[in-house]
């Protein structure tokens, strides 16, 4: 068992895994396509990821719009990443 999962369990808490959160948003009728995975590589920072989140849990009908707007918003950070890829 490792640290982290000792820690939890003698504090009595429980971790959410990744895969597990995309569980619950297929249940709360989010497509196939929208993971956690994906809002964490376009969002910027956790703040990002807490806000997307949240919004794609109270509406998970808007979540296209939602996702677009994130992608928008950080669009010049994906430039910044692709120009050091390409050198």
């Amino acid at each position: 068992m490792t640290r982290l999962a000792q820690y939890v369990a003698r504090i009595n808490l429980q971790l959410v895994m990744a895969a597990d959160f995309n569980v619950k948003l297929r249940e709360r009728g989010c497509p196939k396509w929208v993971t956690v995975q994906k809002v964490c590589r376009l969002a910027r920072e956790e703040d990002e990821v807490r806000w997307t989140l949240y919004y794609l849990w109270s509406d998970s009908e808007g979540v296209v719009g939602i996702l677009e707007e994130l992608r928008e918003v950080n669009e010049d950070l994906y430039r910044f990443e692709k120009m050091f890829e390409a050198q």
